[in-house]
């Protein structure tokens, strides 16, 4: 994990506190192949060419707690952007991803942050690539091409490998997801699924690492418009962190 930008995110929020497709309601036919079971839940993944997301986060670490205001604007394949805003409306943080680069700006130090993108996997402590961290974004958990073992309980999937598990409800859409990796785990929880766009309104984040951070999303507003516009100025009186 990359410790500086780890603290730096979590210092700065802990601190200062096209049309969307729409699902048939028809019932998939059940299948115990596993391979079938990942092909149809891809095929009912959200893969927008825009998702603007706002809600807000509940985000805890150790004795630490703090709530923001999450505006997040993703353009596919290109462009992920994300605005922190403290209960009272000032915003803290700002950022945007390309699949190359991550710019941080931290409004509280008057400061901000370039990096390769890499430095954001860091803080996820897996090589996830932009596009695998948009299509979490996109509340798509990625399928590693590996080897599942297979079980259903009350008509619930659970896919299990060494580096992964799932569990997949009779909609075959995922509303778990976990990650190992040299010792550390990511785990996304994906809940209240809405009929009309496939998507859920709530998001639960777990990393677990030398410390564990999660972070809990409920989603006010969910839209596949183009946005009017997208802002990422940085004042000519920040100073850059190397």
């Amino acid at each position: 994990m990359n410790k500086f930008l780890y603290t730096t995110i979590l210092s700065v929020i802990l601190s200062s506190c096209e049309s969307s497709k729409l699902i048939s309601n028809s019932p998939t036919p059940f299948t115990s192949d596993v391979t079938e079971i990942i092909e149809i839940v891809s095929s009912k993944n959200q893969n927008p060419k825009w998702l603007v997301l706002q809600g807000a986060a509940n985000i805890k670490q150790k004795d630490q707690e703090a709530f923001v205001n999450i505006n997040i604007i993703s353009r596919k394949d290109s462009l992920i952007w994300l605005s922190a805003r403290a209960p009272f409306g000032i915003e803290i943080l700002r950022a945007q991803i390309t699949p190359d680069t991550l710019f941080l700006i931290n409004r509280l130090a008057k400061s901000f942050y370039k990096k390769p993108i890499k430095e954001l996997t860091g803080l996820l402590n897996f090589d996830f690539s932009f596009y695998e961290i948009q299509d979490l974004i996109n509340a798509n958990p990625i399928f590693y091409i590996e080897k599942y073992m297979f079980q259903l309980d009350n008509g619930r999937f659970y896919l299990y490998s060494n580096s992964s598990s799932f569990s997949i409800n009779k909609n075959y859409r995922i509303d778990n997801a976990k990650y190992f990796e040299s010792g550390d785990s990511l785990e996304i929880t994906l809940e209240n699924y809405v009929v009309f766009d496939n998507f859920p309104r709530e998001q639960t984040v777990i990393i677990k690492g030398g410390e564990t951070l999660r972070a809990k999303v409920k989603y006010t507003k969910v839209d596949f418009k183009k946005p009017k516009k997208i802002l990422f100025e940085i004042p000519k009186s920040y100073h850059e962190i190397y």
